[in-house]
């Protein structure tokens, strides 16, 4: 019986690491960080001109806001 509760509790640990998703909580952000909350996310290049370099994926542009703003975000991290 031991066993078997074990291998239940293994199985929900998974199922709810599975349903988990990192977001943010967009209500809590500071005032002067809302007028970009809808860029937060990950945005893919469209096109180049002139002179660039192709680069390996990921080739994403990553707007993130650095701490996440429940903790108080002040800066917008853009890589």
């Amino acid at each position: 019986m031991a066993h078997l509760s074990n291998v239940l509790f293994a199985l929900l640990i998974v199922v709810i690491g599975a349903r988990y998703e990192d977001r943010y909580d967009r209500s809590k952000m500071p005032w002067d960080l809302r007028p970009v909350q809808n860029y937060i996310g990950l945005w893919s290049l469209q096109s180049t001109t002139g002179r660039s370099r192709d680069l390996p994926p990921p080739d994403q542009i990553d707007f993130a806001i650095n701490p996440v703003p429940k903790f108080g975000a002040r800066a917008i991290n853009i890589t």
